[in-house]
């Protein structure tokens, strides 16, 4: 039970990039969704290639 908490913490804020990024996508708002793509890749690298 602790796993699923420490995996819904760690999948909460890139969910919730994700959906940022889908929003501003649809709407075209460019300069947002080069922002939300700076900050989910800084996540996805913080998780998967900090240890190299």
């Amino acid at each position: 039970m602790i796993q699923f908490r420490l995996l819904l913490l760690i999948v909460t804020p890139i969910l919730r990039v994700f959906i940022s990024l889908f929003a501003f996508l649809l709407q075209r708002e460019l300069i947002y969704v080069i922002v939300t793509l700076f900050v989910m890749v800084s996540l996805i690298y913080s998780l998967v290639g900090a240890d190299y």
